[in-house]
């Protein structure tokens, strides 16, 4: 089969209509692109109404969406963009968050010092010690013999 060769006055003439072509606005969207381009009004119907009532509305006026699909698209957007209102369920997640994160650190330190007590009284009574903190990590404490420092004599205790 013969290869086709196109002229220069050709690519250009396409170019120039492509270029024309992209300056008009967009006629057909689908339904996440309908949502992105109105995504300024749904926000402030977000601000409130709930989705299921947004949706409602949409589909009165012509886009069948769901909810479920409408919070999606609104969302990625939120996440492309980095835009958007905090939802109250974001909030209380973060709120949850928080406080499993305190709990977590409150239990930690109380079972770090628990162990710091214990290897304390270890060090000072020169005995192994076997402790366990609430993550159930095991761990071993061990009195290290005190050396002298440099240039010092060490003189028996019974003298």
């Amino acid at each position: 089969m013969a290869e086709t060769i196109y002229s220069l006055e050709q690519i250009s003439g396409w170019q120039s209509e492509l270029m024309d072509f992209a300056k008009t606005p967009r006629t057909r969207f689908s339904k996440k692109q309908a949502v992105v381009a109105m995504i300024d009004e749904i926000e402030a119907a977000l601000e409130a109404h709930p989705y299921e009532q947004v949706a409602e509305k949409l589909k009165a006026l012509g886009l069948d969406i769901a909810p479920g699909s409408l919070k999606q698209y609104v969302n990625a957007y939120r996440r492309e963009h980095g835009t958007g209102s905090v939802t109250t369920a974001a909030k209380r997640s973060r709120k949850k968050a928080k406080q499993k994160k305190a709990e977590m650190k409150a239990t930690e330190g109380a079972g770090r010092s628990a162990v710091s007590v214990s290897a304390r009284r270890a060090s000072q009574e020169g005995e192994v010690l076997e402790t366990s903190n609430n993550s159930g990590v095991a761990s071993r404490v061990r009195k290290v013999p005190e050396k002298a420092p440099d240039g010092f004599l060490e003189m028996a205790e019974d003298l």
